[in-house]
């Protein structure tokens, strides 16, 4: 009821008003929490929605405009799912199952069963599952999955993506039609939802359909395949003429094109045999341009590599592809309990590095050439070659300030811990 009275004022005045209902306890919990009310704030203005909080009717209202009012609602279940783990959970489930699952007497006999509050989201497609006790939640939830189960033995439903849904509706149609009548199956492919959808009367049928489907969908998925090309290869694979594009397809009878609204991935389709063939093709061709274009070669020190990997305080949030090339990096040394740097006085000049290095003498790894690369390469390389820009750097900026590390567990280095950081903050321990 009001999921079609929300809908007939959208329809009257262009609003959509939505609701989450909530316990008694719960809607108290969240509305006295100051932090909460601030994430539904956020989420109001990242939706240019109007998000309330009703204590009459225990309820957080969203209203706005209905495609916004729904994404607030998404949001907002998130942040209810975050702030009470164990209190509140959503369970997401296909629309065309709605009509079996959800009625009065499916919920009545959860509440009954378990104590705990279930609903039905239509906005969502979702179930929202209530209680003060996690373990009645997890009963709760696990009888709505039990639900599904059982509707899914004439209903099945299940997601494919954007591109696989149009090729089914534009090359398998009659197919798809074939099956149906077939099993006595009304099979439904969804562009919009991207989900294909098998009813029948009789679950025999239905599981009958389904495999033939599978089979479709397998010998569509063996027709097309899909390359990542480096990006800037993809001026001189397609180049002003395609030659190199038209000479694979045309050796191979196969049909190549660049899918769109991405920047370098390539379709091929054709027979399984053909397509298989190109595929190989295109990725040997792939890989010889980034040898050709990756003149560079980059070796890092085991040694080094396994302590990057495993001893050092990295900070996660900082990527190797955000380091500058010319960044110069700091040489930090704890020495019992005392931290010096390179730039510090001259008078420090001369004291010992903890390895028994004297200060002029820097360690091999250090005194090698700083090295740029003028070629971008893939993620992988491009990282390690940063990565050994920043190791190889000698010099650092004046505006340091030295810190003191700390392992995992708490525990600071032992005094002959060296590190390297760069103006990003990312840290390597030498």
């Amino acid at each position: 009821v009001q999921a079609t009275l929300s809908q007939i004022v959208d329809l009257i005045n262009g609003v959509y008003l939505t609701s989450v209902t909530l316990t008694p306890s719960h809607f108290d919990m969240i509305s006295s929490s100051k932090e909460v009310q601030s994430r539904f704030d956020d989420v109001s203005k990242a939706t240019s929605t109007t998000v309330t909080l009703e204590k009459s009717k225990s309820a957080i209202v969203v209203e706005g405009k209905r495609s916004n009012a729904k994404r607030a609602k998404t949001m907002l279940i998130s942040a209810l799912e975050t702030a009470l783990p164990s209190k509140f959970m959503k369970i997401k489930i296909f629309k065309p199952l709605l009509k079996n699952i959800g009625t009065a007497k499916d919920f009545a006999k959860i509440l009954i069963d378990t104590g705990c509050m279930v609903s039905l989201d239509r906005d969502i497609c979702s179930f929202i599952v209530q209680s003060n006790s996690s373990d009645q939640k997890v009963n709760a939830a696990k009888l709505v999955e039990d639900r599904v189960k059982e509707c899914s033995k004439l209903i099945q439903v299940f997601q494919v993506n954007a591109w696989l849904a149009h090729h089914l509706l534009t090359q398998y149609a009659d197919d798809i039609e074939t099956v149906g009548n077939k099993h006595e199956c009304h099979v439904t492919v969804s562009k919009t939802d991207l989900i294909v959808c098998i009813i029948g009367k009789q679950e025999d049928n239905v599981t009958k359909a389904r495999q033939i489907f599978d089979s479709i969908i397998d010998q569509v998925n063996k027709e097309n395949a899909f390359v990542d090309l480096p990006k800037v290869s993809v001026k001189e694979f397609f180049g002003a003429t395609s030659r190199i594009m038209k000479k694979i397809a045309s050796d191979h009878g196969v049909q190549i094109d660049r899918v769109k609204k991405t920047e370098s991935r390539i379709r091929i389709q054709g027979d399984p045999e053909s397509v298989a063939l190109a595929f190989g093709v295109v990725n040997d061709w792939v890989q010889k341009w980034k040898e050709k274009n990756n003149t560079q070669k980059v070796s890092i020190n085991s040694d080094i590599n396994n302590n990057i990997g495993s001893n050092s305080n990295i900070d996660q949030n900082t990527s190797l592809l955000n380091v500058g090339v010319t960044e110069q990096p700091q040489l930090i040394v704890i020495n019992d309990n005392k931290v010096t740097s390179n730039h510090e006085d001259k008078e420090n000049d001369e004291k010992p590095f903890p390895n028994g290095h004297n200060k002029k003498e820097e360690p091999a790894l250090l005194q090698q050439k700083e090295t740029k690369s003028k070629v971008v390469m893939d993620n992988r390389s491009y990282s390690v070659d940063k990565l050994f820009d920043l190791l190889a750097s000698t010099s650092a900026p004046a505006d340091y300030n030295a810190v003191s590390m700390e392992l995992g567990n708490g525990e600071t280095n032992g005094p002959s811990s060296s590190y390297c950081k760069s103006k990003s903050g990312f840290l390597v321990r030498l």
